[in-house]
């Protein structure tokens, strides 16, 4: 659903209203999602065009940038079209009909897993509870069919791929080894590209080609499937006197500006990326570009930095998570995502769990997940503390300056994904719960991914980027979770 590989025909539904239609219910999509005419019996169905295994479903509101008003599910049955040719839903382990928990806010992730996986081409969601009305952004999980049961339910078990499912805009492995190259023009757009990672070759001599670029370090892109009527008329507007073209940066012009080639052309891979709430333009390398508002697809030249950075997979050593306090049986390396046990602190008051990840890193977000054993518990508030560069204790913030109080989970073990406003730089992370059912019981996995090489240098810096000084360099956290040096201009 959200890297677009599932065509916009394939997602239909009982109805829509105005400009929210069935194909705009993309996870992370920007400024869309589906909403029904009808709330009572709607419906919305995938059509996968070959039977694969399907293993849960990943669910997120809108945040009603078009009508100011909050819209998401809280509970869903799931349907699918079995061997028989008819629908069936999705069973829990007492094979009664399963509603699961949905949202219990606008922009978060909510994993629900099914007890066992089903195989199927056709899946439908019906929304049965909800925040004023149906709002749904939506991800399938799951692989491609496995004859043997047995080996589905293993491969879909044992693969560590949790922190893929919910990666923005890549794929689940760096895939620039295996990529086909296009050859392309000065003039082509991002639009001609569905994938989330590809590669292309561009010729010599762009930078006097006439391409406009939006941006930079991410640059707009956008796909009609989430183009309202806003952006139609934006893009009206800034034509005039100009000619046809749309909002898509020029790629081959933006790797140029971004320092990726240089106007002999070369071969250059793109990430598709998120909308950005804003755009900075800029001059670099001889080419300038322009600034914009809110864009709902971007794409850049480095990758969205969302790993698991190595709670569920072992790679954090037990040694290296500690906690303020725990109960016996249940120490603080027992909060590894999917694990059979988890964290349960000896005292829920003022606790805290801390992961050493033995060098910086950039951390962009956690997933968060109960237990489901005697006493079923889960979190469902917390902060996150981190180590700054000044050696001291910091906590997330969004980008406005305010404290970050994350939602957590509303039962044992589904998993809720929460991503920064923007990414920070650390060693050592703390979760502190701040709220809970019946006392704190926790698995948890970090996301990012390694310190992104330094940036080249720029001369001007985002007025959303972090930025801290040390002796005569600035340096900047940018929104884009990559490290940028930038000179000091008059002191600011």
């Amino acid at each position: 659903m959200e890297n677009g590989t599932i065509e916009d025909g394939d997602i239909t539904a009982s109805s829509y209203y105005r400009y929210w239609p069935p194909w705009a219910a993309r996870l992370d999509g920007d400024n869309a999602c589906w909403r029904p005419s009808e709330s009572n019996g709607s419906w919305i169905q995938v059509d996968l065009k070959d039977n694969k295994t399907v293993s849960g479903v990943i669910t997120q509101g809108y945040d009603g940038f078009f009508d100011f008003n909050d819209y998401w599910i809280t509970g869903y049955e799931v349907y699918y079209l079995s061997t028989s040719g008819s629908l069936e839903a999705v069973k829990d382990r007492y094979l009664s009909g399963n509603t699961f928990s949905g949202n219990t806010d606008l922009n978060g992730h909510k994993t629900n897993m099914f007890e066992e996986p089903i195989v199927t081409q056709v899946i439908r969601l019906y929304p049965t509870s909800w925040q004023r009305g149906p709002g749904l952004r939506m991800e399938l999980l799951g692989c491609d069919f496995i004859a043997s049961t047995a080996q589905s339910t293993t491969a879909i078990r044992t693969t560590p791929n949790v922190a893929a499912s919910v990666t923005d805009f890549e794929a689940q492995n760096d895939p620039r080894g295996s990529l086909s190259v296009d050859t392309v023009d000065c003039s082509t757009d991002f639009r001609r590209f569905n994938d989330a990672t590809f590669t292309v070759t561009c010729p010599a001599g762009c930078t006097s080609a006439f391409k406009l670029v939006w941006g930079t370090g991410a640059y707009t892109g956008i796909r009609s499937r989430i183009s309202p009527l806003k952006y139609k008329y934006r893009v009206l507007q800034l034509t005039k006197g100009f000619g046809h073209f749309s909002l898509d940066s020029g790629i081959c012009r933006a790797a140029i500006h971004d320092g990726r080639i240089t106007d002999g052309g070369g071969q250059v891979t793109v990430y598709r990326w998120p909308g950005q709430d804003s755009y900075q333009g800029s001059t670099q390398n001889g080419i300038r570009t322009i600034s914009s508002g809110r864009w709902p697809v971007s794409f850049a030249f480095t990758r969205v930095c969302r790993d698991a950075l190595g709670m569920e997979n072992g790679t954090i050593e037990d040694d290296d998570i500690t906690a303020s306090s725990h109960q016996n049986s249940r120490p603080p390396w027992a909060a590894r995502l999917n694990g059979n046990g988890a964290w349960f602190p000896l005292f829920s008051r003022s606790s805290w769990i801390q992961v050493d990840l033995k060098q910086r890193k950039t951390v962009s977000g956690v997933i968060t997940q109960g237990f489901a054993g005697s006493p079923q518990s889960w979190v469902t508030q917390y902060q996150v503390w981190y180590v700054n560069n000044d050696g001291k204790w910091a906590v997330v913030r969004s980008r406005r300056g305010s404290i970050m109080s994350f939602s957590g989970n509303t039962d044992p073990n589904g998993q809720k994904t929460n991503t920064f406003d923007r990414p920070i730089v650390a060693q050592k992370i703390q979760v502190y719960p701040t709220r809970w059912r019946t006392q704190i019981g926790l698995r948890v996995e970090l996301l990012g991914c390694d310190l992104i090489d330094i940036y080249h240098s720029v001369n001007n810096c985002h007025k959303d980027d972090f930025c801290f000084t040390t002796y005569s360099t600035k340096y900047i956290l940018s929104n884009r979770g990559v490290l940028l040096i930038c000179n000091i201009i008059n002191n600011r």
